[in-house]
């Protein structure tokens, strides 16, 4: 299974599965000022999956968010 969608990363990896992402507030921002930013510019509130699942977060809703792929 593949998944695709979050945010704009500094490394961005397609599909996400190859990303490793410490919890932090899922806002945006900007990595080229601050690098302990993890967001840029771009932030989309959904998740899509290679199975036919997606994930739709409210935009009024705060959301943290951390990710670890198991293999």
């Amino acid at each position: 299974m593949y998944m695709y969608g979050g945010g704009e990363t500094r490394r961005q990896y397609w599909p996400i599965n190859q990303e490793k992402r410490n919890k932090s507030p899922y806002v945006t921002g900007d990595f080229g000022w601050d690098p302990d930013n993890l967001y840029g510019g771009v932030v989309e509130n959904y998740w899509l999956f290679s199975n036919g699942v997606a994930i739709h977060v409210n935009e009024s809703t705060p959301l943290f968010m951390s990710m670890t792929i198991k293999k």
